[in-house]
């Protein structure tokens, strides 16, 4: 199982739930798209929602808790 490492220095994996730097959320990360170039995470509240990151990514964009202040 692929793991990654979120803004607030936690590790996460597919099936988590995490949250958008920008208070959105919370995200299911589904995992790697076809290819395994891009992890999609999908709104748990909305599947049309959802975002594609660069595995890298997610040091910059994803908490694995709801960041303070939203």
């Amino acid at each position: 199982m692929t793991s990654y490492r979120t803004k607030d220095g936690k590790t996460v994996r597919d099936g988590d739930m995490v949250w958008a730097v920008n208070g959105n959320g919370p995200y299911e990360i589904v995992g790697p798209m076809p290819g395994g170039r891009l992890v999609y995470l999908e709104h748990v509240s909305d599947s049309a929602d959802g975002l594609h990151f660069e595995p890298g990514d997610f040091a910059m964009y994803i908490c694995a808790n709801r960041p303070a202040g939203y």
